[in-house]
């Protein structure tokens, strides 16, 4: 008889458990330490693994991949937040002496490194290739997957909850998008903590991610997404992240795993994602660009975009940005033409020629290849 999805599911998640379990202690372990060759050395003949690329808007460019006639092992990058903030370049100066949050007599940079060796075990466990990164990231990194680890922290002991997000802009909309869904989805099924929906412009703007940036990030063909595991100043989310760390670990992990066996399987096919995808807009050498002042002001801007709906299930259109009635509910992971941006609201264009406003946390921009 075969097995149900259900079933397997089940007993994949209990064996990720049993496996935690028994090779990790629940306390921050003091062996918890990154190898020698944290940095991890590129390829010398990179290859870009050849899968069907979902559908993108039609205006559009793709990236013409290399195609290989063998599989390979996946690979992954997990950033430990926060780690080696004294080893940084010229160029990311502007980090220094950002060390993160605090709670329970624990640091952020303890917490983080604890939970993603946590993390590396358990896709180390199922072939994964994984690298474990410190705040610098070598530039035009190069992976399936891109994940950062960080911790929240508020003056008020109040605020509680993950939260999970990517960047505004991307090369692999889709993949992104889809990578948030499925780390949301699992991370909140193995912790049972609550989404805080508070994602922060930081989260978004995330420098090792930004296309902006000429250097000191992933490439833009990998997809990427941070992870907010919880507050260190509640004592609820404490209780979770400290004592019940195999969790935490066992819910990022499967996330990850379930982003990789959807947008990559295991066929050989076309894709213009991942790793191998060679980067050209990064600049190794490039100064550090000027960093980005927010202003309180709503900013309105024209443009020729499309957006793809992220997050919840279904995302709300507005009839006005922040405010105004709900005209529609969409269902995330389409895309819709937006010509406005109102402050925080993308203008979207709706079947039978209307037009709402939607959230920018529950877009992100499909980038036009060479932007």
């Amino acid at each position: 008889m075969l097995m149900s999805t259900r079933l397997r599911s089940l007993l994949f998640s209990l064996f990720t458990a049993f496996l935690l379990a028994s090779m990790l202690p629940q306390a921050a372990p003091s062996w918890a330490a990154l190898p020698a060759s944290y940095i991890p050395a590129f390829l010398q003949n990179r290859q870009a693994v050849s899968q069907a690329a979902p559908a993108l808007p039609a205006h559009v460019a793709t990236v013409t991949p290399t195609a290989v006639t063998a599989l390979r092992p996946y690979r992954v990058g997990l950033q430990v937040g926060h780690y080696k903030n004294d080893e940084l370049p010229q160029q990311l100066s502007r980090l220094l002496g950002s060390v993160g949050t605090s709670g329970g007599g624990r640091t952020e940079i303890d917490l983080n490194l604890d939970v993603t060796n946590r993390i590396a075990l358990l896709l180390r466990a199922q072939g994964v290739l994984v690298d474990i990164l410190p705040t610098t990231v070598p530039s035009g990194y190069s992976a399936d997957a891109f994940v950062a680890i960080h911790a929240d922290g508020n003056a008020s002991s109040a605020p509680r909850g993950f939260k999970i997000s990517t960047r505004w802009e991307s090369e692999v909309a889709v993949q992104d998008g889809n990578l948030v869904q499925l780390l949301t989805d699992n991370y909140r099924a193995a912790t049972s903590l609550p989404e805080d929906a508070n994602v922060t412009r930081d989260m978004r703007g995330y420098y090792a991610y930004s296309p902006w940036r000429p250097n000191y990030r992933t490439s833009n063909y990998v997809p990427g997404a941070i992870v907010e595991m919880g507050y260190m100043t509640n004592a609820s989310d404490r209780t979770v992240l400290f004592k019940s760390a195999n969790k935490v670990a066992v819910g990022v992990a499967n996330g990850i795993m379930a982003f990789l066996k959807q947008d990559y399987g295991s066929s050989v096919g076309v894709r213009s994602y991942g790793y191998g995808i060679e980067d050209t807009s990064i600049n190794p050498s490039a100064p550090e660009p000027p960093a980005f002042k927010h202003s309180s002001a709503p900013k309105s801007s024209t443009g020729d975009w499309q957006a793809l709906l992220m997050g919840n299930a279904t995302i709300n259109v507005y009839s006005d940005p922040g405010s105004g009635t709900v005209v529609a509910r969409l269902p995330r992971g389409s895309f819709y033409h937006s010509s406005l941006r109102n402050g925080d609201y993308y203008r979207i264009d709706l079947p039978g020629g209307k037009q709402g406003w939607v959230s920018r946390n529950a877009v992100i921009i499909q980038m036009k290849t060479g932007q």
